[in-house]
């Protein structure tokens, strides 16, 4: 373990995220500890480490009460890490070293601020620019105090500039950057001040808004706008007024020959964002009604609409709660939901999933939503992509308990939410056996469980006795083999033969194809169907039509021709021999879920 810390735009979170990224196995995976009262808890989840694994823990946005919480607890957290030989790197903010217990300080490590210079000309070589010696004092002052997120964001501003004018040289291009990086703000101000209607301010901000997208759609935009900003809409004749290029023009703006509006001036449209945003606080509630019947602007391509929401949740974010975004999200998928709409939802979700200190909040509303018994199918079929897409990206045990609410639900989208749940476990050992305990639990608790889908698809044969991702095969584990049992037990005696008999047919198949985990698989069946004789007649009456099937080549049905029929005859006799001498004791209760999952 180590502990680092370090002054604000140090790289602390990067930097531990590097020294685990060095440490990666091919058996372990990286993943971020959760830490906040997402799952209805607060601590350190023991069960989240697997063999081999590298966490991160980032405590710097904890208030100090909850991160004492959680520095009290991670001596014996620890413990759990080096039993399972993983590695934890945990982030904390500055001035911390008071708050930590005596054991800890010997683990603390201080990230001092890296080099601006070299960071600035690390950013510009990886977007394949050779910077120049010939840098000017204002330059190197900003390299010298500006947080390293800044520095990258000023490297990618020559790149634009280079772009933009390709014969101009290092330094017109270093020019145009620091103008844009810090003058930018003056000069909006200066044409918003000179712009006095309601018209040409509101074309001014559709324009930035819409950066880069078609003319005819800037104008739509800005009427709209206007409407909702309850400001008079005038030159509503066609044929009177000036037009939509002289228009653009006067707010510093011009189509290029594919008709997509831009600011002559670089990074003129995050400027004139921020301004309307931090002056005008009165806008926003406007503005978001704007945005968010804007996305449904015909002329508008998908990647339009995409930076639109992207647009507006930079500041949203900045400034509101999470509600704002994710009021839009559920809007757009009651609300007269359709495909284009959906996608914007799902767009509003991710930027407040991403976002550092919104990322908690929004995790929790989805898990909200997700146990609604009324969701929209449309909110379901969003929060089932996102889920996959970003919350498991640092948070799969989270993305896993939500996917599968939402595979149980009885609409169109919970065959979506099991394929991507089975898509995440089948990715990773530990998950595969948290979702195996809680099937196991939900079947056992009530029999009219909707889990029997999802344990037939998630108990697949192949993959429980596959070993190129593990050094035993999963069914070679007793407490798994347990749990298999009780699941074929649930659906043997409370699901009809249509929905069981090709999955039993594919365990059959494997039994006949691997005689190095047949026996276990046999094991499983055979302990599933002793407990009740009824249970035995139908297990063994479909195995015997199973031997009498003719097969084919194909690995899900089995051998072909008379050594075919003999090895499926000979499985059939090993589970009789089996369901033969299995007693029925009683029948313990399953382990039950850690309670951290049992969402």
């Amino acid at each position: 373990m180590v502990l680092l810390t370090g002054s604000p735009g140090s790289g602390v979170r990067s930097a531990a995220k590097m020294v685990l990224h060095g440490l990666r196995t091919q058996t372990g995976r990286f993943h971020e500890l959760t830490t906040t009262e997402d799952e209805k808890r607060f601590g350190l989840d023991h069960s989240a480490v697997a063999d081999d694994d590298c966490l991160l823990l980032d405590l710097t946005h904890l208030q100090e009460d909850a991160r004492a919480v959680i520095l009290h607890d991670l001596l014996p957290f620890l413990s759990t890490v080096r039993e399972r030989r993983a590695h934890l790197a945990v982030a904390l903010p500055p001035l911390v070293r008071r708050e930590l217990p005596n054991e800890l300080t010997p683990h603390l490590t201080e990230i001092e601020r890296p080099n601006g210079r070299a960071v600035f000309r690390r950013h510009l070589r990886a977007d394949g620019l050779i910077p120049t010696n010939d840098t000017s004092p204002r330059l190197r002052d900003i390299l010298a105090v500006s947080p390293m997120r800044e520095i990258a964001g000023l490297a990618h501003l020559i790149c634009r500039a280079r772009d933009r004018q390709p014969h101009g040289g290092f330094l017109a291009w270093q020019d145009a950057a620091l103008h844009a990086w810090a003058d930018n703000k003056e000069d909006v101000a200066k044409l918003v001040a000179a712009r006095t209607t309601g018209a040409q301010r509101s074309l001014l901000l559709a324009t930035a808004m819409l950066h880069g997208a078609r003319a005819d759609a800037i104008h739509d935009a800005s009427l709209a706008l206007l409407t909702l900003a309850r400001q008079p809409v005038l030159d509503t004749v066609p044929l009177q007024g000036p037009g939509l290029a002289h228009l653009l023009r006067s707010v510093n703006a011009n189509p290029d020959s594919n008709d997509r509006v831009t600011f002559a001036t670089l990074e003129f449209d995050p400027a004139v964002r921020e301004h309307f945003w931090n002056n005008h606080p009165p806008l926003r509630a406007a503005l978001r009604d704007w945005v968010a019947e804007c996305v449904s602007l015909a002329a508008l391509s998908p990647r339009d609409r995409d930076a639109l929401v992207w647009r507006f949740a930079e500041h949203a974010l900045r400034t509101e709660s999470a509600d704002m975004m994710l009021g839009l999200a559920e809007q757009w998928t009651t609300q007269e939901p359709d495909q284009v709409r959906g996608r914007a939802a799902g767009e509003a979700l991710s930027a407040a999933l991403r976002h550092e200190r919104h990322g908690p909040a929004a995790r929790r509303r989805t898990y909200e939503w997700c146990i609604r018994p009324d969701l929209p199918t449309e909110l379901a079929a969003v929060l089932v992509s996102v889920c996959e897409r970003v919350v498991a990206v640092n948070h799969p045990d989270q993305a896993m308990v939500r996917l599968h609410h939402l595979s149980r639900r009885r609409s169109g989208a919970a065959d979506e939410a099991r394929a991507a749940l089975l898509r995440l476990a089948r990715g990773d050992n530990r998950l595969s056996r948290r979702l195996l305990h809680r099937v196991t639990d939900g079947l056992t608790k009530s029999p009219a469980s909707p889990d029997h889908t999802l344990f037939l698809q998630l108990a697949d044969p192949v993959q429980l006795t596959d070993t190129s991702h593990r050094s035993q095969p999963f069914v070679s584990d007793r407490a798994i083999r347990r749990q298999l049992a009780i699941c074929w037990q649930e659906v043997l005696a409370h699901r009809p033969l249509s929905e069981w008999q090709y999955h039993l047919m594919h365990w059959l198949n494997r039994c006949a194809a691997n005689t190095l985990c047949s026996d276990r698989l046999l094991d499983v069946l055979a302990e599933a169907g002793a407990t009740r004789r009824d249970l035995t007649a139908r297990l063994y009456a479909s195995a015997l039509d199973w031997a009498e099937t003719p097969g084919s080549n194909s690995p899900l049905e089995g051998p072909a021709g008379r050594a075919g029929r003999a090895a499926r005859i000979a499985v059939t006799d090993r589970l009789w021999q089996r369901l033969d001498r299995a007693e029925a004791p009683p029948r313990p209760s399953p382990t039950p879920c850690d309670a951290a999952h049992q969402e």
